[in-house]
């Protein structure tokens, strides 16, 4: 049958027939076209505010699966990602002054821990605690007449998380991967943060050093669980910048 186009002057409305003799306006078929037009436009805008929260989730992803390859992270809470944009506003803080521009810091707020690495190096620059409380209101107490003894606060010898760096000083290869395996058995708060070679390669024995000299008690916990002695640094060799122990593998191992 064949299909013919008509104009009525009157209302100037263009239909279509066919041969069953009935009508449609091209205006509904305009409208329905422009229905779908704006739907399509509308999932794409959806997927375009989604987009963001998706790249976020699968950056920590990513970022969990590096740093607990090397680091044991909390499993009982998902942290929130920030990216380091600007150093320089946050140097004073000694948590971010070694911190470089586009390095991620993963914080556990219910584990109160908080983790800078930078993915460029695959590294972990530092760890600390960090202390997230609601507000507790006020409770008036009663001022006692007498002037109450001063309190003591004594603070943990052994640091939340314990920085350490291994140095081979043995003739075997890549033994400081298995000193690594039995640290992290043995301190689960030990992390290590660089692995290197020594300086000379015929130490006898396994050397641990409290870098800073200020964690003592953490060394000696290192120490007991690699087998090592604690004692002073070596002759020659460089104290590593960002760790509170050092343990230096020797061909005891």
């Amino acid at each position: 049958m064949a299909r013919t186009t008509k104009i009525n002057p009157a209302t100037a409305t263009v239909s279509t027939e066919t041969g069953s003799g009935k009508a449609l306006p091209i205006i509904v078929i305009l409208a329905s076209l422009l229905f779908v037009a704006l739907a399509v436009a509308g999932y794409f805008y959806y997927q375009y505010r989604q987009s963001p929260k998706v790249q976020s989730a699968e950056e920590i992803k990513n970022l969990k699966e590096e740093i607990g390859a090397i680091f044991e992270l909390p499993t009982d809470e998902e942290p929130t990602l920030a990216t380091v944009t600007d150093r320089e506003k946050l140097a004073e803080q000694p948590f971010f002054q070694k911190a470089e521009n586009g390095d991620k810091v993963l914080i556990y707020s219910n584990s109160g821990r908080a983790v800078l690495y930078r993915p460029s190096a695959k590294k972990i620059i530092d760890v600390t605690t960090v202390n997230v409380t609601k507000p507790e209101p006020e409770v008036p107490v009663e001022t006692p007449s007498v002037a109450p003894s001063p309190e003591v606060s004594e603070q943990s010898s052994v640091p939340a998380i314990i920085r350490v760096a291994l140095y081979n000083g043995s003739i075997e290869v890549g033994v400081t991967n298995s000193i690594e395996s039995v640290l992290r058995a043995a301190v689960p708060n030990a992390a290590v943060v660089t692995k290197e070679t020594a300086v000379k390669n015929d130490y006898q024995k396994t050397l641990v050093i409290d870098v800073s000299g200020a964690n003592g008690a953490a060394a000696l916990s290192v120490a007991s669980a690699v087998g090592g002695e604690v004692g002073g640094l070596p002759a020659g060799e460089k104290a590593p910048a960002d760790a509170d122990v050092l343990v230096i593998v020797g061909n005891d191992r």
